[in-house]
C-alpha cells in the first residue's frame, strides 16, 4: 500500500491564517497539533481570548485565534449523548465566555461531519450561555453528558456543511475584538 500525501495536515490552519490577515485580523497560530479533550481546549481558547481582551497580549485586536489537530471527547460508560470534539470545544467555549462581547468561537472538523453526526460542528459567541438558558437548554448537562447536537441545534448553533471530500484536521478559530465599554466580565 502506498500513501500519498495531498496537502499537509495544517494545510486549514494556513489557509485561515491567509484569510484572517485579508480580512483585516491579525492572525495567532497556536499550534496545528491540537490533542486530548475538546472541551478543555475550548475553555482555553476562552482565557487567551480574556487576556487580548484585557491587555492586547499576546496579540492585539481585532485578532483571529487559529489551531487544528484531532481533539477528542472521552466518554463515559453508559452514556449515549450525539455530538463530536468541534461541538463540545464550541459549548465549552461558550459556557466561559458568557457575557463577553466582541468573540465569537468555531470548531469545526474540515471533511464536514463531526465525530457519528452528520454536523460539521458549533459557532458560538459571547452570548450562547444566555440564550441557552432562556430557551431552556442546560449547557453544563449537554457538555458532562456529550449530548451536544441537541443543545446546539436548540440554539440554532450547528455548522452544517455537508461532505467537503478533504479532512485536514479539525479546525478551532476564535475571533477576539476589542470588548464594548460597558462589557466587564473580559476584565
Amino acid at each position: 500500500m502506498q500513501h500519498i500525501v495531498l496537502l499537509p495536515a495544517d494545510a486549514a490552519c494556513s489557509a485561515a491564517f491567509l484569510a484572517a490577515q485579508e480580512m483585516g485580523f491579525q492572525p495567532l497560530l497556536l499550534s496545528s497539533f491540537f490533542e486530548r479533550e475538546s472541551s478543555v481546549l475550548g475553555r482555553n481558547f476562552v482565557a487567551v481570548a480574556k487576556q487580548i481582551q484585557l491587555n492586547d497580549n499576546p496579540i492585539k485586536t481585532p485578532c483571529c485565534i487559529i489551531g487544528s489537530g484531532e481533539t477528542t471527547v472521552t466518554i463515559a460508560k453508559g452514556f449515549k449523548g450525539e455530538g463530536g470534539p468541534n461541538q463540545e470545544f464550541a459549548l465549552s467555549a461558550a459556557r466561559d465566555m458568557e457575557g463577553m462581547s466582541g468573540v465569537v468561537a468555531l470548531g469545526m472538523d474540515t471533511d464536514g461531519t463531526n465525530g457519528p453526526t452528520p454536523y460539521a460542528g458549533g459557532l458560538v459567541d459571547g452570548a450562547t450561555a444566555s440564550k441557552a438558558r432562556e430557551i431552556g437548554v442546560n449547557l453544563e448537562e449537554a457538555i458532562f453528558s456529550h449530548n451536544t447536537s441537541q443543545a446546539l441545534k436548540s440554539l440554532d448553533d450547528l455548522v452544517v456543511s455537508g461532505n467537503t471530500g478533504t479532512n485536514v484536521n479539525d479546525l478551532k478559530i476564535m475571533i477576539v475584538t476589542a470588548p464594548r465599554m460597558n462589557d466587564t466580565t473580559s476584565t
